[in-house]
């Protein structure tokens, strides 16, 4: 059964950001912010921790820490909303030994504002979410042939990244004007 979950390229499929058009990685190619930014603590900082990452994966700034160890940003980040998955107990898909599939509805992203520490009334929210179905059992290792479906968490892709990446570059004249 471990092969055959090897073969199939695991038992779990979640939905990967739509792919991104040529206009918008071009854009992204050409986008670069010469700018630092501190990202505040959240109240659980895995998601301000996970922000950080989340920044400095796309490659738009020139340095992404917590706000505490950056003492002059040119940027200030903010978590806004948590987004995190569905939490679920696959009872039927693990008594069935993975051939009766579970699917759960999840939320995939991050929304969070960004400020300048110069300018008041300078801020803007960034909201890069979408949503999907997560499918447990056998069946997902099918659902995996998918270009648009992952067996690991769609934080761990390149597309993800670029989507989130394609947002903030969507607010590239705002941004410039913070700066």
């Amino acid at each position: 059964m471990v092969m055959a979950a090897g073969l199939l390229r695991g038992c779990t499929s979640m939905v990967l950001p739509r792919p991104l058009t040529e206009t918008e990685l071009s854009q992204i190619s050409r986008t670069r912010f010469d700018a630092s930014v501190g990202v505040e603590k959240d109240e659980n900082p895995l998601y301000s921790n996970r922000l950080i990452q989340a920044l400095r994966r796309t490659g738009l700034f020139n340095k992404v820490e917590k706000l505490e160890n950056l003492p002059h940003p040119d940027l200030i980040a903010r978590v806004e909303r948590h987004v995190y998955g569905t939490a679920t107990v696959p009872f039927l898909t693990g008594l069935s030994l993975g051939f009766i599939p579970t699917v759960v509805r999840e939320e995939w992203g991050e929304v969070f504002s960004l400020r300048s520490p110069m300018i008041a009334e300078s801020e803007i929210t960034i909201d890069f979410t979408y949503t999907g179905a997560t499918v447990l059992g056998w069946a997902a290792g099918f659902w995996n042939f998918s270009h648009n479906r992952t067996s690991v968490s769609p934080r761990e892709s390149q597309r993800f990244y670029q989507a989130l990446s394609s947002v903030i570059c969507s607010r590239e004249a705002e941004i410039r004007r913070m700066l």
